[in-house]
């Protein structure tokens, strides 16, 4: 997922890596993002997610009823 000029950019995918970071943490409550993050998931085939990427995933509520764990829960 780009974001360019406060714009948030999908397309369809077969796989979609959500990384983590330091700088994805802020993202969090980035409601935008959320949304177009839940978007793109939900059009891709596959979904990773990446150390604190877990948290942005489940912030889409993606991973309720689904087991999920990260090395920082």
């Amino acid at each position: 997922m780009a974001k360019r000029t406060g714009q948030y950019t999908t397309s369809s995918k077969d796989v979609l890596l959500v990384r983590g970071g330091m700088s994805i943490r802020t993202l969090v409550n980035d409601e935008e993002f959320i949304r177009q993050l839940t978007l793109a998931a939900n059009s891709a085939s596959y979904v990773l997610t990446v150390c604190t990427g877990s948290a942005l995933l489940a912030k889409t509520g993606l991973l309720d009823g689904w087991q999920a764990t990260s090395k920082l829960l």
